[in-house]
């Protein structure tokens, strides 16, 4: 499943059921950090919408995984109940 934030994030949850299944259009970013996390890296372009958002939060991602493949990503969140963007 796929949703769209407010910062036009597309974020991944199939592993984070809780997250998938509240029916929500929106959410904050932050609600996603309590999941494993995965991120594209600086060649997916969705990375500097990240950046754009993570310079005027309060605070910081640590994701597990950094990746140019979006097929790895969803493979990750599959696996790892997370989340990726």
């Amino acid at each position: 499943m796929c949703r769209r934030n407010n910062d036009q994030i597309a974020e991944v949850l199939r592993g984070a059921d809780e997250l998938a299944d509240d029916g929500a259009d929106n959410r904050a970013f932050a609600d996603c950090l309590a999941y494993p996390l995965a991120i594209g890296d600086a060649t997916l372009a969705g990375r500097a919408l990240i950046e754009q958002v993570l310079a005027q939060a309060s605070f910081d991602l640590d994701p597990r995984l950094v990746s140019d493949s979006v097929e790895t990503m969803k493979a990750f969140v599959r696996m790892n109940r997370g989340v990726c963007f």
